[in-house]
């Protein structure tokens, strides 16, 4: 692996997870829906500074970004009042293992993925399936399960 993946990959991880963090605790002081619109209006001058560079827009392309770009403002809004009601080290491992749905819709339709997706997947899995099990052990109130 190059240094540039490396350094992109790190950069990636250290803004997206100030982000959650940022997020999470401006919505334990302000309204859910607030601080979600101002992350994705951030998000969307980022969009628009890259169509004035690249020019074109697929009608479409724009369509599966209008739905997409819903789907994920509503899953941040979810996640931020997620993260205003609960603690942090509870709810972000457990939001974490939202990229086991789109490998299980995969799977699914008999898109086998490589051995080695198969073994990043249980890897990520794990831990969230541990975290579970531990938390609704230790609290009757948590209930892990169906975010697994």
């Amino acid at each position: 692996m190059n240094a540039l993946a490396l350094a992109l990959a790190l950069g990636s991880s250290i803004v997206w997870g100030t982000a959650d963090f940022a997020g999470g605790a401006l919505t334990r002081r302000l309204p859910t829906f607030a601080v979600t619109v101002v992350s994705q209006a951030a998000g969307f001058v980022a969009l628009l500074l890259v169509f004035a560079v690249r020019g074109d827009l697929a009608s479409r392309s724009f369509a599966y970004g209008l739905i997409a770009g819903a789907g994920g403002g509503i899953g941040l809004a979810a996640f931020y009042r997620a993260l205003s009601l609960g603690t942090m080290s509870v709810v972000s491992p457990i939001a974490a293992c939202g990229a086991v749905v789109p490998f299980g819709i995969s799977t699914s339709l008999r898109m086998h993925p490589s051995p080695s997706r198969r073994g990043t997947a249980c890897l990520h899995s794990s831990p969230c399936s541990a975290r579970c099990i531990r938390l609704s052990r230790s609290s009757s109130r948590t209930r892990c399960s169906a975010s697994v």
